[in-house]
């Protein structure tokens, strides 16, 4: 079965950080923020004011079919 694309708007895309500082007495919650958010301020950071980890980058379907309404996509790490 061949799949159809269809283009992503921009606001689509959410990049997701969580606090990963074991010493941070933060609460862990996750941001999702837009490209063009992290364009203007950078890497998020916690409430406990410590730069946040990158977790994963979500597509947010604005498709009115609620079964395929996000895609995750997964980034690999460099490897050492």
């Amino acid at each position: 079965m061949a799949k159809s694309w269809k283009p992503i708007k921009e606001g689509q895309v959410q990049i997701v950080y969580q606090c990963t500082d074991s010493d941070c007495t933060c609460d862990k919650k996750e941001a999702w923020v837009e490209p063009a958010w992290h364009q203007d301020n950078g890497t998020p950071v916690c409430e406990g004011d410590r730069d946040m980890t990158y977790m994963r980058t979500v597509v947010v379907d604005d498709d009115d079919n609620p079964s395929d309404s996000l895609v995750v996509v997964v980034v690999e790490g460099e490897e050492e």
